[in-house]
C-alpha cells in the first residue's frame, strides 16, 4: 500500500491550510504546499476523503499525473488488508467541512463531529487502528511509530507527509 500525496492546491480550504502550515507551523514552502493524502493499493483502487466527491470515497485511478509525490508503506499483505477493509467500513461519510476548518486551518478542536472525515484524518485513524490491531510486524510499527499519540484530526497531509516520507 502506497500514500499518495497531493501537491498543489485545489479546493478552497487547501490555499488556507496551507498558508497555516507555511506562515504558523513553519514547514516549508515545499512540504506546506501538500494539500491531500490518498491510500493507494497495487489493484488501482485509492480511498480517501474528498470535498471535491463530498466524503469518503474509492475510485480507480490508473495515472498519476505529475502532481502527486507517493510514499510506500512496505506493509504486509496481513496489514493491508486490514487497511482496505478499515476504509471500506468508512465508504459513504460525510466529508468533515467543519471540522477541517476548525481543527485544519483554527488549529482547534471545538467542533468535531463523529462518523464525518476529511483526508488526513481519515489516513491517520487507519494507520492507529493498524497499529492497535495486534497484527503488524515490528517493523511497521517501527515505521509507522510518529503517528502514534497524535490527534488525527490536527494532522494535517503536510504533517502527514513529514511522518510518512522517511518510512
Amino acid at each position: 500500500m502506497q500514500l499518495k500525496y497531493y501537491i498543489g492546491q485545489k479546493t478552497r480550504f487547501a490555499h488556507a491550510i496551507k498558508f497555516k502550515q507555511h506562515k504558523f507551523d513553519g514547514l516549508d514552502e515545499e512540504v506546506s504546499n501538500t494539500s491531500h493524502v490518498e491510500a493507494f493499493f497495487e489493484d488501482g483502487i485509492m480511498y480517501g476523503a474528498s470535498e471535491v466527491d463530498g466524503g469518503v470515497r474509492d475510485k480507480y485511478m490508473r495515472e498519476f499525473k505529475n502532481h502527486w509525490e507517493t510514499v510506500e508503506l512496505g506493509l504486509t499483505k496481513t496489514e493491508e488488508k486490514f487497511c482496505r477493509n478499515y476504509l471500506e467500513s468508512k465508504l459513504g461519510l460525510e466529508y468533515d467541512i467543519s471540522g477541517i476548518v476548525w481543527a485544519q486551518v483554527l488549529g482547534t478542536n471545538w467542533f468535531l463531529r463523529k462518523n464525518k472525515y476529511f483526508c488526513s484524518e481519515l489516513i491517520v485513524e487507519m494507520l492507529q487502528e493498524l497499529l492497535k490491531s495486534g497484527l503488524c510486524t515490528f517493523e511497521t510499527f517501527e515505521r509507522l511509530r510518529p503517528v502514534i499519540g497524535v490527534a488525527p484530526h490536527m494532522v494535517t497531509p503536510a504533517a502527514l507527509r513529514l511522518m510518512t516520507q522517511d518510512v
